[in-house]
């Protein structure tokens, strides 16, 4: 099955332009995200770390006596964006389009606008497993 692009100007039609649902799963080492179009995906905390700016600088202070756990997410902006709190009891947030960006190759801006980013996602993204 040949599966169509998802095209900014198809976001709302589409229903990727917000989360219906997230959860914390595997322990706090994951969380699901769910579109209004009832596609999912499962983002590892690891993944997270790695491809947010913020989040790098929290990787290089985890500890193997202290593991960094997700405690809960709640959805804001309407469902546009995902607050993640962490154990360490900071808060991150992420967008709808930043799960597409970092999991979905038929998503037009997949791998982000840089030469760096694009490299990173496009060697990393099946670490986001559609759920």
């Amino acid at each position: 099955m040949i599966k169509k692009r998802i095209l900014d100007k198809n976001i709302s039609r589409k229903n990727y332009g917000a989360f219906k649902k997230t959860s914390v799963v595997d322990a706090g080492c994951s969380i699901l995200v769910e579109y209004n179009n009832n596609e999912k995906y499962k983002i590892p905390l690891d993944y997270m770390l790695e491809w947010n700016p913020e989040f790098r600088l929290t990787k290089k202070r985890m500890s193997d006596s202290n593991p960094l756990r997700i405690m809960k997410t709640r959805r804001v902006m309407r469902g546009t964006c995902i607050n993640i709190y962490l154990s360490d009891a900071r808060v991150f947030q992420i967008a709808w389009d930043s799960v597409l960006i970092a999991g979905e190759p038929q998503y037009e801006h997949f791998g982000g606008f840089s030469l760096e980013s694009k490299k990173f996602f496009v060697t990393n993204y099946n670490r986001i497993k559609k759920a």
